[in-house]
């Protein structure tokens, strides 16, 4: 009977501590992904705020053109396209866009 009773308190105490293991392994990961759930939102965070300066960025920087005259528009443009120009299969300019941006440029 002493060994029945020191086998059964053996054998409770066994599940006991498996019991306490599994709750610890359970809080783990519950801290865990409450740590997860916090970096998903900073990370979000942060690329919201990543967008929103360059942004920002590009506007200031397109805000100078906005004073620029069509006809000096058109020259960076083209400018442009020539500096790209080995980047670039076709370009096509049509007369009647042709017309369209001289009309634009003697405004």
């Amino acid at each position: 009977m002493k060994a029945d009773k020191a086998i059964y308190e053996r054998r409770a105490a066994a599940v006991e501590q498996e019991s306490k293991i599994k709750e610890n392994e359970l809080n783990s990961q519950i801290t865990l992904e409450k740590k997860r759930k916090e970096l998903i939102a900073l990370e979000g965070a942060n690329i919201i705020k990543e967008a929103e300066f360059h942004a920002k960025a590009k506007e200031t920087e397109l805000a100078a053109y906005k004073k620029l005259a069509p006809n000096v528009l058109l020259a960076l443009a083209l400018k442009e396209i020539g500096e790209n120009a080995e980047k670039i299969d076709t370009l096509t300019i049509t007369p009647d866009i042709l017309t369209s941006i001289l009309k634009e440029t003697k405004k």
